[in-house]
């Protein structure tokens, strides 16, 4: 499960829904693909006994040129591990 996140007292969700075009529904299916695939490298190689840090660089190598992605699905991947145990 995850931790609830300590956001800043002036930052509210709006929950809302979303009808992408065509194009932007493409790229949100592939960007939605690339983060389940870092989630997943990321879960294999903490399995493996890999530093955070060494994954957070491959992943940043592999699938997203932006670090905070990178954290969020190592962050996913420690939550599934913990969910396991």
């Amino acid at each position: 499960m995850r931790q609830k996140a300590n956001k800043p007292a002036d930052m509210i969700t709006v929950p809302a829904r979303m009808y992408p075009d065509e194009a932007a529904e493409k790229k949100l299916v592939s960007f939605m693909r690339r983060f389940q695939a870092a989630k997943r490298t990321a879960y294999q190689a903490l399995r493996r006994g890999k530093e955070p840090e060494e994954i957070v660089k491959d992943l940043y190598r592999k699938f997203f040129p932006n670090a905070r992605w990178c954290q969020w699905a190592l962050e996913d991947a420690k939550a599934t591990i913990e969910s396991q145990m």
